[in-house]
């Protein structure tokens, strides 16, 4: 597996368990695509950094508690799929937690899109 890659994906996850936003955004390509599905129903899309960033400040913001933990990942070509498991609390909610996929596709070094589906 690309350390590369890897070390992104990796880097990306931690920053999202720590409510880093900027470490978040580090990998990321300045046009990136944001996906997220809910079985097979895209539930929110941003593209670009910019509407990235207020997504994840929003998102920070909503969650008492969050973490991803990765179970696997697989390495094709230009892509990573990260089998993981994910746990959050929206504030004042019961815990969510399940199992899903998170697929990043890099571009020049960088994350340029990551669809997650839970």
């Amino acid at each position: 597996m690309d350390e590369g890659k890897n070390g992104a994906v990796s880097a990306y996850i931690s920053a999202y368990n720590r409510y880093d936003v900027d470490g978040m955004m580090s990998p990321l390509a300045d046009d990136v695509v944001f996906e997220h599905f809910t079985g097979d129903e895209v539930v929110v899309s941003v593209r670009g950094k910019t509407a990235f960033r207020r997504l994840a400040e929003r998102a920070a913001a909503m969650l008492d508690d969050r973490e991803i933990s990765v179970l696997a990942m697989e390495e094709d070509g230009d892509t990573i799929v990260a089998r993981v498991r994910y746990r959050g609390s929206p504030r004042g909610g019961p815990i969510l937690a399940g199992e899903g996929r998170s697929v990043f596709v890099f571009r020049d070094g960088q994350i340029l899109r990551v669809t997650d589906h839970s």
